[in-house]
C-alpha cells in the first residue's frame, strides 16, 4: 500500500500508507472525516457541519464543538497526510486532490465507467452497506 486509504463502503476504516490503522478521539471524528469525504464535491459551511453533528446544542457550542472536532481529525491525519483538508473560516471541504484514497469515490467513478472491467473493479471494492454499523445518536 503506497497511499492512505478510507473506508466509507463496509466497517469505517482509515489506513496510512504503511498499512496501519489510523485512530480517532471520537466517533464525531470519524462522522466528520467520513461526511468530508463523501461529499468531496462542494465545500460546507461550519454553521451546517455543527448543526449536522450537533443538532440539540445552541449554534455557539455546536460551533465550538466542531473547531475542537476538526482540531482531532487535522491531529490524526497529521501523521497521514497534511493536505487532505481545504478549509476557511467559513467552510471544511475535502481535497480531492490530497491523494488521499476514498473507496466510495473509487467505487462509484468505476461503477460509471460502463465497461464489464470497471464494474468488476468496483464491485471488488465493496465490502458491505455505507459505513455499516456506524451511528451518532442523535444525529441523522
Amino acid at each position: 500500500m503506497d497511499t492512505v486509504t478510507v473506508r466509507l463502503l463496509g466497517t469505517f476504516a482509515v489506513q496510512a500508507a504503511d498499512g496501519s490503522p489510523v485512530r480517532f478521539r471520537s466517533d464525531k471524528v470519524r462522522a466528520l472525516l467520513a461526511y468530508l469525504a463523501a461529499e468531496a464535491a462542494q465545500p460546507h459551511t461550519r454553521a451546517s457541519l455543527a448543526a449536522l453533528l450537533w443538532p440539540e446544542q445552541s449554534d455557539e457550542l455546536a460551533l465550538r464543538n466542531l473547531s475542537q472536532t476538526l482540531v482531532q481529525l487535522r491531529a490524526a491525519l497529521n501523521d497521514v497526510t497534511s493536505q487532505s483538508l481545504l478549509i476557511s473560516r467559513q467552510t471544511i471541504q475535502w481535497n480531492r486532490a490530497s491523494g488521499v484514497r476514498i473507496d466510495l469515490a473509487d467505487f462509484t467513478r468505476l461503477a460509471r465507467g460502463g465497461g464489464t472491467a470497471e464494474r468488476e473493479q468496483a464491485a471488488a471494492l465493496y465490502r458491505g452497506e455505507f459505513l455499516q454499523g456506524f451511528s451518532l445518536p442523535g444525529c441523522e
